[in-house]
């Protein structure tokens, strides 16, 4: 039921006639998320991108470039934390590598892309550190992390499971 009401507002209209003031306006008026509503909008961006690729319509400034989003980029709820005996529950019904990469990623506070970048030359058996310095973005390895705190070395950590 809310999906036609979506699709009936945005109607059989031409892509050519889109303008921002009535899309901004339209985007607003959604009972979504913003962070949805700005999916959306990136979404139409893309389109009228694409219809400019194609020369479906002239090419100029895309008018969705000129619409704005309040809030997309801010979180509507406080993201929880596992507990510790959550994540021992967890940690239960993972199977290898799995449950390694989980426990890297706990005790570590690594972000996904870190973790899946890391390889063997990255441990440092000796001065027992992990050096965290490359990510992995669009299922590539993606160059050295400059001037951030993650180019220093998280001590590993001694608590076994």
């Amino acid at each position: 039921m809310a999906q036609e009401a979506r699709a009936s507002a945005l109607g059989n209209h031409n892509i050519a006639d889109l303008r921002p003031k009535p899309a901004e306006l339209w985007l607003e008026s959604l009972p979504l998320a913003p962070k949805t509503r700005g999916h959306l909008r990136e979404l139409l961006h893309r389109l009228v991108d694409y219809a400019m690729w194609c020369g479906a319509i002239p090419v100029g400034t895309n008018p969705m470039s000129l619409v704005t989003v309040r809030g997309s980029s801010k979180r509507m709820k406080q993201p929880r934390s596992l507990t510790v005996e959550e994540f021992h529950t967890l940690s239960k019904h993972l199977k290898e590598p799995f449950k390694t990469m989980a426990l890297l990623q706990l005790c570590l506070g690594l972000r996904v892309s870190e973790l899946l970048a890391l390889r063997w030359k990255d441990v440092d058996w000796i001065g027992s550190k992990l050096n965290v310095e490359h990510g992995i973005v669009n299922q590539a390895c993606r160059g050295t992390y400059q001037n951030t705190w993650r180019t220093r070395s998280p001590p590993a950590s001694n608590y076994e499971w």
